[in-house]
Parts: structure tokens; C-alpha cells; sequence
């Protein structure tokens, strides 16, 4: 955990198995500015896009490789095997997410008439892209292919939320005012401590609750997130965030 590759070697039953996405996150930290240095060294916007465009592509085509060449065998309810359970960990099959986030803070920063044009769009692409994943996901439960499970099962979403972004920062979005009532606001302050202890809570379903309904093991996964995340919250990052503000408070009154 020091050296953040417990996505290479942890297993996924482990209780602390939802650290792999903050391996990525730490992976993506250390390497960027390096890879930023280097792109921004390329004078010709079209080449300089195009290495973009390939380096945060690299991960959906290496996945479709490896699929191709070796198949992604597993037992679903049993032991995993093969190198599909584990490959949407690695760093270096998953960072082209991070890399979305990127190109699209970039439009909006610096190529708003791209950004807003993408926006127009966003919603048919959104629509595209769930017809797409309902289709194949038809395909695939015919098929039974792990291949799709693990290449575009994982990539239509990520491109569904990267448009659905798009309409989030836009000023026309419509579900606004839906979005700051009170059961929104108390699920965004907890949405970062969500996003890594659901997968405690998933563990302690695998370990604790596999008998379980389906039903009974929803309300208990949704009931230990909330709970895992408000501690973490109260006890780690609120105390850091009132330390921030306390910080900034006397940079301003020092400036």
C-alpha cells in the first residue's frame, strides 16, 4: 500500500480491495506532469493531439488484444481465474478513464466552441451508447462471452458518463435544482468516500451476506456504504477539509 500497487496484488475478496482505484489515481498523479512536459514540447497541435488521442486509447485496444489472444476464462460464483477478474485494476487498462476527465477539462478550458458543440450532441451519443450496450448485452447473454464483459461492458459506460459530464458543467442543464435538494447534498459531500468504501461494503456482502436475497443483500449494500462512508467522513476527510479552510483563512489574511 506504501508504494500504491495493491491493484497488482491484492486480491479482489480482500477487505481492502477498493484501494486499487486509488493506486490508479496515484499512478496517474506521479506520471502526468512528466507526460504533460512532454506533450506540450510538440509545436504541431495536430501531432500533439493525435499522440493524445492514441496514449488514452491504448488501454481500450490492449484490453481487445489480450481478449483476442488469450480468452478471458473465470467461474463466476466460484474461484476466478485467468486474467479477466483482475484486469480492469491494472493502471495500465484502466488510466484512458482518467484520461477522458482530461481531454474534456481541457475543452473546456481552452476549446469552449468544441466543448459546447460536444454538449449539443451529448445526448444523442448518450442515447447511442445505451441502445449500444443494451444490444450487445443481449448478444453477450446468448453468447455467454467474458470477452464483452470485459472490454465493453466497461467501455460504453465510461463514455456514457464522460458525455453525461458534459451536460453537468453546462449551464442549460435541466435537473439542476433536482440536484441540490438536501438528499443530493448529503450524497455529494459523502460521494468520494462512496465511491471507495462501497467496495468494503461489497467485500463484507461476499463474506458475510452470500446467502442472502438478492433484495436483502441491495439494502444491506446500500445501508453499509452510507455507513462506512459517513464515518470515514466525520473522522477523516471533514477534519481535513475544516484544516483547509483554516489554512486558506490565514494565507489571505497574510497576503
Amino acid at each position: 500500500n506504501i508504494i500504491m500497487l495493491q491493484n497488482y496484488f491484492t486480491s479482489y475478496i480482500h477487505p481492502l480491495s477498493f484501494t486499487w482505484s486509488l493506486s490508479i489515481e496515484e499512478h496517474f498523479y506521479i506520471i502526468f506532469p512528466f507526460l504533460f512536459y512532454f506533450l506540450i514540447k510538440i509545436k504541431n497541435s495536430n501531432y500533439r493531439n493525435i499522440l493524445i488521442s492514441i496514449i488514452v486509447c491504448l488501454p481500450v485496444f490492449y484490453k481487445y488484444y489480450l481478449a483476442y489472444i488469450s480468452p478471458p476464462l473465470w467461474t463466476h460464483e466460484g474461484i476466478e481465474s485467468g486474467w479477466a477478474h483482475y484486469i480492469n485494476v491494472y493502471t495500465h487498462a484502466r488510466y484512458n478513464v482518467i484520461g477522458y476527465g482530461c481531454i474534456l477539462a481541457g475543452l473546456f478550458q481552452y476549446k469552449k466552441d468544441i466543448f459546447e458543440a460536444l454538449r449539443k450532441k451529448s445526448l444523442i451519443l448518450m442515447v447511442i451508447l445505451l441502445v449500444l450496450l443494451v444490444f450487445i448485452f443481449s448478444i453477450n447473454s446468448k453468447i455467454n462471452s467474458n470477452l464483452l464483459h470485459v472490454t465493453t461492458f466497461y467501455d460504453i459506460p465510461e463514455l456514457f458518463f464522460a458525455f453525461l459530464l458534459v451536460n453537468f458543467v453546462s449551464k442549460e442543464f435541466n435537473f439542476k435544482k433536482l440536484l441540490i435538494t438536501k438528499i443530493f447534498l448529503v450524497s455529494s459531500r459523502l460521494s468520494y468516500a462512496l465511491y471507495l468504501f462501497h467496495f468494503l461494503a461489497i467485500s463484507c456482502l461476499r463474506i458475510f451476506f452470500l446467502e442472502y436475497s438478492t433484495i436483502l443483500k441491495f439494502i444491506i449494500f446500500i445501508s453499509l456504504s452510507y455507513i462506512f462512508s459517513t464515518i470515514a467522513y466525520l473522522l477523516i476527510e471533514k477534519p481535513f477539509l475544516n484544516y483547509r479552510e483554516r489554512l486558506i483563512e490565514k494565507m489571505s489574511v497574510k497576503a
